[in-house]
């Protein structure tokens, strides 16, 4: 078992990791963006965990988040309704 505080450390190690999680309150707008790595913080409740494949594999197609590239540097919240991200900057941003 990892620790969340020991989590940002890990990437930071990795080449080019991406990161995803059910447990979006411990990351979201806590963890800092990295331009080498992406963390997806996905709104959901452990009941619904098996669920995580399809959110992921539509979240990997979405047109702005397709590529590596286009993900690596970003903390990305998915929720029901939205999808939301910010970047070393700190400034979110809402994809439709």
């Amino acid at each position: 078992m990892i620790k969340d505080d020991n989590i940002a450390t890990l990437l930071h190690a990795a080449q080019r990791p991406i990161f995803a999680t059910i447990n979006a309150s411990d990351f979201w707008q806590k963890i800092p963006a990295h331009p080498n790595c992406s963390v997806v913080a996905i709104e959901m409740n452990q009941a619904d965990a098996p669920l995580l494949p399809d959110i992921l594999r539509q979240l990997l197609n979405h047109p702005e988040l397709k590529s590596r590239a286009s993900r690596l540097g970003k903390v990305i919240l998915v929720r029901k309704s939205r999808i939301n991200y910010y970047e070393q900057d700190g400034q979110i941003h809402e994809l439709v």
